[in-house]
Parts: C-alpha cells; structure tokens; sequence
C-alpha cells in the first residue's frame, strides 16, 4: 500500500460522513515565469514519501510522463500563476490529513494540521523535481516551475 492512501469502505452511513468531509488543504499557486516564481523548497525534515505517491502513475506513462498527468495546473489566474488541482491519484494536496478534526480542534490541533499540510505539499513538488526515481524529463519539466509569487 501506498503511504497516505486510506484503506477500507468508501461508504458510510449518511450521519458519519460529514467527518470524512474536505475541510483542510491548500491553492497550490504555481508558475512557470521565471520572475514571478520561487523553487520548490525542501521542507525540514524532509520525507519523499508524499511524492511516492506517483510511483503507479510514472511507473504507467514511462520516462516520457509529462507533469500535467500527476496534477493540473490550469492557468487561470493573473501573472501566469495557476490553480493546480490533483489528477487521478497522485495527490500535490494532502486530503483527508484533517479527518478526526472536525471543526472542533483548537489552535494548537489546527496549526499542526497547517504545518504537517506545507510539509506534505512542499515534499510532494520537491520530490518530484528532485529525487532520482523520477525520470529525467519529469525533473527538468517540474524544475521549470516553482510556487507562484507576488
């Protein structure tokens, strides 16, 4: 089993299933225009483990696998900056990080949640551009983009 992927029934009864509910991630902002971009950072204490989440799906498409069939990042915002969202399984977000939360944690809950959400996210995109179980091609193509600024 992959890391981060969550085992078991998809179905529950209709009572519980406002705890499963999306409540926490981040707008991935990411461009490609070299003045208006940061590299992906390595976050502290950094773990590859969100970005093997790709494994399957480079793994599928080969060393040609392009970034837009991991995430898509539509360009749709001012300064070429995009809205990117997941495609499929691979994952820049970390749904369901928040599930036991529900609304009811305090701001110490909540901010762990925040960081361990930046930690997964930063490792994601870093390992991408990064780690030697990418292709080539993927690397330099990932490299060419970084989280959007200004």
């Amino acid at each position: 089993m992959l890391p981060f992927i969550q085992a078991g029934a998809r179905r529950g009864r209709p009572a519980r299933a406002i705890a499963r509910c999306r409540r926490t991630t981040f707008g991935l902002c990411m461009t490609d225009r070299k003045d208006n971009r940061v590299p992906w950072p390595k976050p502290a204490g950094y773990d590859p483990a969100p970005g093997t989440n790709c494994s399957p799906a480079i793994s599928r498409n080969g060393p040609d696998v392009k970034m837009g069939q991991l995430m898509n990042p539509v360009v749709a915002m001012p300064n070429d900056k995009t809205d990117t969202n997941n495609n499929g399984p691979s994952r820049p977000t970390h749904i369901g990080a928040q599930l036991g939360l529900s609304g009811r944690g305090d701001d110490d809950q909540r901010e762990r949640i925040r960081e361990d959400h930046v930690r997964y996210t930063q490792g994601f995109l870093y390992f991408l551009a990064n780690d030697p179980r990418v292709p080539p091609a993927l690397q330099k193509e990932m490299r060419r983009w970084g989280l959007g600024q200004g």
